[in-house]
Order: C-alpha cells, then sequence, then structure tokens
C-alpha cells in the first residue's frame, strides 16, 4: 500500500510539505520520482498517468444521493442556508472550538438554517437545552456518514451547491468547493484562516478561485464571528 497523503508524498521525497500543498503540478512531480524510487528499490513497474497539463478546476464530483437532504430543501427554501465545515485541522484555526462561533451564529441569524457535517455532544446538549434548532447535522438528518470511500464528503459537496453561503478552513475535507459545480452555483464562499499560504496556493493552482472565495483573515474567534457578519446579510 502507498501512503497519498500530501504529508507522506513530502516526507518520502524530504521535502517541505509547503512546496507542494494546493499544487496539483508539483504533487504530481514529487510523487512521480517517489514512485521512480519504488520501482528501482522493489524491482516494480508502477506508473503514473499524468492529467496535470490542463489542469483548471476539479472535474464534477461523482454523483451521489442526497435525496434526503432535497426533500429537506424543498421543504425550506423560504430559508437562506449557511454551511459551515466544523471540521478540525492540524492547521492553525482562529478559534477555541466550532461549537462557540456556531453558538453565535445561530443566535445571529435565527432566521437562516445553519448546517453542518456533525453535531458535537456537547452542542447537541446545549442546543437542546436553549431550544435552538436552526443548526442541522447533516450525518443524522441526511445520513451523510463517514465511510473509508468519503462518500460523506460528496453528499456535503453537493449541498453546499445549494446553500446560500459557504464557511470553510484550512482543512483538506473542506476544499472540494475547487470545482466546476460549486463555482458555477449561487453559493458564496468564505474561506478563513489565520494566513494567506493555503488561499493564495489555491489562486495560484486553480483558475477563478479569487473570483468566487473571499478570504477572511483572523486570529481568534471574535474576530472570526465579527468579519463573518460583514460578509452575510
Amino acid at each position: 500500500m502507498i501512503n497519498l497523503w500530501i504529508a507522506s508524498i513530502a516526507k518520502f521525497a524530504d521535502i517541505r510539505v509547503d512546496n507542494i500543498e494546493c499544487n496539483i503540478n508539483e504533487t504530481y512531480n514529487t510523487l512521480s520520482n517517489n514512485f521512480k524510487v519504488i520501482n528501482n528499490t522493489h524491482g516494480l513497474q508502477l506508473l503514473l498517468k499524468n492529467i496535470c497539463d490542463k489542469y483548471e478546476l476539479l472535474p464534477e464530483i461523482p454523483h451521489t444521493n442526497i435525496d434526503l437532504f432535497i426533500k429537506w430543501y424543498d421543504n425550506n427554501k423560504d430559508k437562506k442556508l449557511i454551511f459551515y465545515y466544523s471540521y478540525i485541522s492540524g492547521q492553525p484555526l482562529p478559534l477555541v472550538n466550532h461549537d462557540n462561533i456556531l453558538i453565535n451564529l445561530s443566535i445571529l441569524y435565527p432566521n437562516k438554517y445553519i448546517l453542518v457535517p456533525y453535531i458535537s455532544n456537547e452542542l447537541n446538549v446545549f442546543l437542546h437545552n436553549n431550544n435552538i434548532n436552526n443548526i442541522i447535522d447533516c450525518r443524522n438528518t441526511f445520513n451523510c456518514i463517514e465511510t473509508r470511500l468519503c462518500e460523506n464528503l460528496c453528499k456535503l459537496n453537493k449541498i453546499v451547491e445549494l446553500c446560500d453561503y459557504s464557511i470553510h478552513f484550512d482543512i483538506g475535507a473542506t476544499m472540494y468547493f475547487c470545482n466546476k459545480n460549486i463555482y458555477n452555483s449561487k453559493n458564496k464562499i468564505l474561506y478563513i484562516s489565520t494566513n494567506e499560504f493555503f488561499y493564495n496556493s489555491l489562486k495560484s493552482n486553480f483558475n477563478n478561485v479569487n473570483d468566487k472565495y473571499t478570504l477572511i483573515l483572523s486570529n481568534n474567534e471574535n474576530e472570526t464571528i465579527d468579519k463573518i457578519k460583514k460578509q452575510i446579510s
């Protein structure tokens, strides 16, 4: 088994992961060299097909069933939808935890639904005790369950296409937004980070990123909330 996690690709090549992060061409070149080393060491003939020559946006995300969401969506078209990627990352995030920001957003936007991949146990208790019902758990409500095939990410991406806003962080699972369907959707994407590195890498290597996505730089939760407020009406 060959580990294709980008940090492992960089470690095998003895380079900094920053050199290839969000750069499909450099990732391909590095992985190709890694394959050559593996082939020479183990007498194999592994081949890596180059699909990166004219790379623009990712192709359409594979079809996946979101009928449960569509049924709910059709019954709630009177409200705007905010998708918030509440995943945890190894990258620095301008927050202590997502729950605090989600609670604030639910209060700021009582007439909007806030969709998240999942709701933590602690947040679930808080929402129940305070009768807050505008935060929607996609895992339990729409069967977006994590699997080894990552179909949940495909489902979430399809859901994001139909949202009015989506909030992303420096987390690989949220970067499915680099695809044609999202680019052509009504969704306004807010990309939140403590620095410009990943955003600039995306902007340099994917066409039209700066036309569709709004970068929000923040250092803490309060600043994050204040800057989100300026973008969501």
